[in-house]
């Protein structure tokens, strides 16, 4: 079991079925609860935060009874801060449980910045009606999604075919535009902006694409950016 310990490096706890703690090997750069010596003996139940006992308590009754694999992450708030970590429990032997403890705050942090981010950049997104589009060469579709408030209002890509998208812009712009989406791809002197007419609930608005990457694989090329 240190042999594994020291290639998984994770903490490892042995449990029996009423929670109490019959072995630790403790192999983490952070250990926020007890020392090894003060926590066999005792229910590993009552030594953590109450807000993490019920969903954790929760999953170790599951392997318990059905004998299965858990692997869930958790909340740890110690003090002012919250901790992260994900916690393994395998049916070990008759009577115990294994539980392997790995810290992840650092990534689950990150996670969580970029989740704010995103929202945030939603926000910014609404508030200045832009959107995000692609073209597909191969299959003459182009897709669009995001908060223009011009065919999109979610997250969600919406295909269209070219010729039905074409039938909606105003047709003095119509060989502007594909001239533009066939040449974007390769030249790269071409404008990479683009604005044009399309027609939404009965009346013209002006859209601005901006194309921002481009995939030059041999049957797969697109093309996709920005819209406003």
């Amino acid at each position: 079991s240190d042999k594994i310990l020291q290639m998984t490096a994770d903490t490892m706890l042995l449990i029996n079925n009423e929670g109490i703690c019959v072995d630790v090997a403790i192999h983490a750069n952070h250990w926020f609860l007890k020392k090894r010596k003060n926590i066999i003996g005792e229910n590993f139940f009552d030594i953590l935060p109450e807000e993490t006992i019920a969903p954790l308590k929760k999953e170790f009754e599951k392997v318990v009874k059905d004998k299965i694999t858990s692997i869930k992450n958790y909340e740890l708030p110690i003090g002012k801060e919250t901790y992260y970590f994900k916690c393994i429990m395998y049916p070990f032997e008759e009577g115990l449980v294994l539980c392997q403890y790995r810290n992840i705050t650092k990534r689950t942090k990150i996670k969580l910045q970029l989740e704010k981010t995103n929202n945030e950049l939603h926000e910014v997104e609404k508030a200045a009606k832009i959107g995000q589009w692609k073209y597909e060469y191969k299959s003459k579709t182009f897709h669009y999604k995001g908060y223009t408030g011009v065919m999109s209002n979610s997250d969600k890509y919406k295909p269209i075919s070219l010729e039905d998208y074409l039938s909606k812009i105003h047709r003095d712009d119509r060989p502007g535009f594909v001239t533009w989406i066939d040449k974007i791809l390769y030249n790269r002197e071409e404008a990479e902006t683009f604005e044009y007419r399309i027609l939404w609930k009965n009346k013209f608005v002006f859209l601005r694409l901006k194309a921002t990457n481009k995939n030059l694989t041999e049957g797969n090329e697109c093309v996709e950016g920005y819209s406003q």
